[in-house]
């Protein structure tokens, strides 16, 4: 019961960036390459197509192909808090890392606008708290 006090805590206490409702997102870079380079805004990198790993080279390495690359943010976990995604992280970050482009994460803020469900298993957690200080 501890542990869902401390959430309520937090959800009660924490900077929410301004957002109604918030939802904390744990989100990798994911770059997608393949694209034709003339559509690719100027991101193009080089790719080794004969060795089979596909990894990024130099311009100059024999059986280079340039493509170009689009970056996005992928989401990977959500939690009430951004407390909850640090302890994710500790637990599981290098996990996390591994799968992101450059190893690149970042802690996002979403709403749960419009979603009652979430709404009110959010109300419901900061409203226990506080009740139960009462007692």
């Amino acid at each position: 019961m501890s542990d869902l006090l401390d959430i309520s805590e937090r959800l009660r206490t924490q900077d929410n960036r301004c957002t109604a409702e918030p939802m904390f997102c744990l989100q990798i870079k994911v770059r997608d390459v393949g694209y034709d380079p003339q559509y690719a805004d100027g991101n193009t990198v080089w790719i080794n197509m004969e060795s089979g790993d596909y990894e990024e080279v130099e311009p100059e390495t024999e059986g280079a192909e340039e493509f170009g690359y689009k970056d996005r943010w992928e989401t990977v976990m959500v939690a009430f808090t951004e407390e909850g995604l640090n302890d994710y992280m500790r637990q599981d970050g290098h996990n996390v890392r591994r799968r992101a482009h450059n190893g690149e994460t970042r802690i996002y803020v979403e709403s749960f606008r419009r979603c009652d469900e979430m709404i009110r298993i959010r109300q419901f957690l900061m409203s226990n708290a506080t009740e139960h200080a009462r007692r």
